[in-house]
């Protein structure tokens, strides 16, 4: 890990972090930036439900979520603004700095996109399931993705169940 660990609120990402941080004798600072989307009313549903109520405009999330918004939601010119201030001031951090971020899936698919300067329809082109390990490996130029949604640290714990949906 080493200097410091950045994490979202909530108590599934403190525990996370909280292990984690314990390990490496890190602080664990917890940013706001790093909270889920807000989905407005698909709110606490799971993708087959969102599939199932409104298959038109869940479809078109898959395919862009920059260009479809879940109703009442966060749109993701928002999220890319709120992640797109944290990548900056990690991408400003001394070369020789490494920072944990602990958050979900949203937010860091997200940041991949902007340190990867890729378009957000490439947004779920990224596998990410929980408790996995990415990593980017930062320079002048931009990002190198390194590592992504490794889980071999779970050693067979927490895989999603069968037929479940991979992220």
């Amino acid at each position: 890990v080493g200097s410091e660990m950045c994490i979202r609120d909530r108590q599934r990402a403190l525990d996370t972090a909280a292990t984690v941080a314990a390990h490496h004798d890190v602080p664990v600072m917890i940013d706001e930036r790093l909270r889920e989307i807000r989905f407005g009313r698909w709110e606490g549903l799971t993708h087959e439900e969102i599939r199932r109520r409104a298959p038109a405009r869940y479809a078109g999330w898959m395919a862009d979520p920059g260009e479809t918004v879940p109703p009442g939601g966060e749109t993701m010119d928002a999220v890319m603004r709120r992640v797109g201030d944290l990548w900056r001031e990690l991408a400003a951090q001394p070369r020789d700095a490494t920072v944990a971020l602990v958050g979900h899936g949203a937010c860091l698919r997200a940041l991949l996109c902007l340190a990867l300067e890729v378009p957000t329809s490439a947004f779920w082109r990224f596998q990410l399931g929980a408790a996995s390990i990415s990593e980017l490996y930062v320079h002048a130029g931009g990002a190198k993705l390194v590592l992504l949604n490794d889980r071999h640290h779970l050693n067979g714990r927490g895989a999603p169940p069968p037929g479940a949906h991979p992220f």
